[in-house]
């Protein structure tokens, strides 16, 4: 626990002047997040390619746990990459830019990853494009480089009925509050951000843990381990795999 406190801290005082909603979001995140089975299959001077990376929280938290490694973080959000960079605090270890996961001009490039890191992503997304990222990110695998996937899940069915009301009804009430309270300045203002606050999302593609293994496997991932980390409020599944060498012989 003193370990996990003092983490918790140094992560905290990578945001200056974060809002009360920001600390809220950042708090949430580390306790959420399975650091340490995550943790353990990343080497300690590993490059990491953090797609959907957010406010940068992961990267920092595992930059903290090896100094040595070097954390590329991608992102839809201008907002959420600037608070990403400011994070960073001109460390060259940490690297942040604006793109879309699902474009295909992001895996064009030259550099090559040991560790690619998917988390909480492929949900916001279409099946579809959901295994065209699938497909993508080997591109950027070096040849023995690991994907590693945290995303929600169905299972245990009473976390996933939690986390469907949250990203359905909570969605429809905070969205029609806020379709009312638009009228009354400031209470808008509020609504607006407890929508960012609890994520509140509307079409959202949870996959059950055999779809997980079915679409990696259509995509040409062997699958090193699939597990539940049974800490978190929400139901994640955590996979981890490597591209297979005759991959779309036939």
């Amino acid at each position: 626990m003193p370990k996990t406190w003092r983490l918790y801290q140094d992560v905290l005082r990578s945001y200056p002047n974060s809002t009360i909603v920001e600390k809220v979001l950042i708090t949430t995140r580390f306790l959420e997040l399975p650091i340490r089975d995550i943790d353990r299959w990343i080497g300690e001077s590993d490059t990491i390619a953090d797609l959907g990376c957010g406010r940068g929280v992961l990267a920092n938290i595992l930059l903290k746990l090896s100094p040595n490694r070097s954390i590329y973080g991608v992102d839809l959000s201008e907002g959420r990459i600037e608070r990403a960079i400011a994070s960073a605090q001109g460390n060259s270890r940490l690297e942040f830019i604006v793109a879309d996961v699902t474009d295909p001009q992001l895996y064009r490039t030259e550099r090559r990853f040991d560790i690619v890191l998917v988390s909480e992503v492929l949900y916001l997304l279409s099946h579809g494009k959901q295994e065209q990222v699938l497909d993508s990110v080997a591109s950027i695998l070096k040849p023995d480089g690991k994907l590693i996937i945290k995303d929600y899940t169905t299972r245990p069915w009473y976390k996933y009925y939690m986390f469907w009301i949250e990203t359905n009804l909570l969605y429809l009430l905070v969205n029609s509050i806020y379709s009312v309270a638009t009228k009354f300045g400031k209470l808008g203002h509020l609504f607006r951000l407890i929508t960012i606050m609890f994520g509140v999302r509307d079409n959202v593609t949870v996959s059950s843990p055999e779809q997980f293994v079915s679409m990696l496997t259509r995509t040409g991932w062997r699958i090193l381990s699939g597990s539940f980390p049974s800490h978190g409020f929400w139901p994640h599944y955590l996979s981890i795999c490597q591209k297979m060498r005759c991959n779309k012989l036939h």
